[in-house]
């Protein structure tokens, strides 16, 4: 079960992860593949475009990432728990 909930949340991540990209995207701003490079230079990517978009935009932007950061935390704990679960065994 635990090992279904953490598929589930890997693919919904990734979902999040091409959806965030492809927003960027349409500002012709290319973000590189790969979950970790992505989310490491969007903050820097956040403040360049203060003063390019407006800021209702960044805002949803900005909450998309959030929420990519939470569904990361979420998995990392699934895993910490598998790990525990296969220690027991």
């Amino acid at each position: 079960m635990l090992h279904s909930m953490c598929d589930g949340l890997v693919k919904a991540r990734t979902a999040q992860v091409h959806q965030i990209r492809a927003a960027f995207c349409e500002f012709r701003i290319d973000l590189p593949e790969g979950r970790h490079w992505c989310i490491k230079i969007l903050a820097a990517t956040f403040e360049w475009l203060e003063d390019k978009l407006p800021a209702l935009i960044i805002e949803a932007l900005r909450t998309q990432l959030c929420l990519i950061l939470d569904i990361n935390a979420e998995i990392d704990d699934l895993e910490l728990r598998l790990e525990a679960l296969q220690a027991q065994r």
